[in-house]
């Protein structure tokens, strides 16, 4: 276990590989500040085989992990959260996701979701389960932007709380050029 106290950017193609299993190199927020966890902003990073859990950053998008132009494969995102919109987990902008999970993420109020996929991306063999969202359209499950997602499972995702917002969300938001197969 691996504890942040604050955001750790690469400017860089960084290869940021664990080691074993997710859950053998968790990395974790430890104190009550807001910030995003990881941001891979230059392309050819490569995020692998890592867990981020406990995220939380208000108005902005992947808590967790925002990584543009790079992979990110076997991962586990779990518990974390945003406020004000934005992604709780993870924002990909022309970039592939394999064999992760999203799991137990919390967004409240103004369209959050757990996964935001955008420019190309591509999202596949995913997991993204049991996420909440509370507030006025904070589905806290996918929306996808000019992106597609392949065999991945999104399934008992919940939201609960202003009076207009959709109970019976299908979990993913398409806008744009998107498609799901």
């Amino acid at each position: 276990r691996h504890a942040l106290t604050e955001a750790s950017v690469f400017n860089g193609a960084t290869k940021f590989h664990g080691e074993g299993a997710p859950e053998e190199t968790l990395f974790y927020r430890a104190n009550n500040e807001y910030f995003r966890c990881f941001a891979m902003n230059v392309a050819g990073g490569e995020f692998f085989n890592v867990a981020v859990s406990n995220a939380f950053q208000s108005g902005s998008t992947g808590n967790a992990l925002q990584i543009s132009d790079g992979v990110v494969s076997n991962c586990l995102f779990t518990n974390c959260k945003s406020a004000s919109g934005g992604s709780a987990a993870v924002d990909l902008t022309r970039s592939t996701m394999r064999n992760c999970t999203i799991t137990k993420c919390q967004c409240d109020y103004h369209y959050g979701t757990a996964l935001y996929v955008q420019d190309g991306s591509l999202v596949e063999d995913c997991f993204i389960t049991d996420n909440y969202g509370h507030g006025y359209n904070a589905s806290c499950t996918v929306r996808v932007s000019g992106g597609r997602l392949s065999r991945t499972v999104i399934a008992r995702n919940r939201m609960e709380g202003h009076e207009n917002a959709p109970r019976d969300t299908p979990g993913v938001i398409l806008e744009g050029v998107s498609r799901m197969e």
